[in-house]
């Protein structure tokens, strides 16, 4: 499986962030990852590696441009809006995350 790791971005997605999930928007400052800003406002996500490897907190975007820098998901997971919060952020200043449906 083909992944893709952010590097075509580089630092393009580092800039802090605002991210709508569950009716809420948080802020996701640069030195913080979506999935910590989630949980510190009190919206947990089950998550396992932190390092974009296991798919356990994947998330489905639904608006906005993200920058993908897990290392699980391919193009076409990508395509379909698989997300990984762990380490993924976003190109665009507002992205809009809902739960991943299996």
């Amino acid at each position: 499986m083909e992944a893709l790791s952010g590097e075509k971005n580089a630092s393009a997605g580092d800039c802090a962030f605002d991210v709508e999930f569950c009716g809420e928007t948080v802020h996701v400052p640069a030195n913080v990852t979506v999935l910590e800003a989630l949980e510190e406002a009190d919206l947990p996500v089950m998550s396992r590696c932190l390092e974009g490897t296991c798919s356990t907190c994947v998330m489905k975007v639904i608006e906005g441009e993200p920058d993908h820098r897990d290392s699980v998901f391919n193009e076409q997971m990508h395509a379909d809006g698989a997300f990984a919060p762990c380490v993924s952020r976003s190109l665009d200043r507002r992205l809009v995350l809902e739960r991943w449906r299996r």
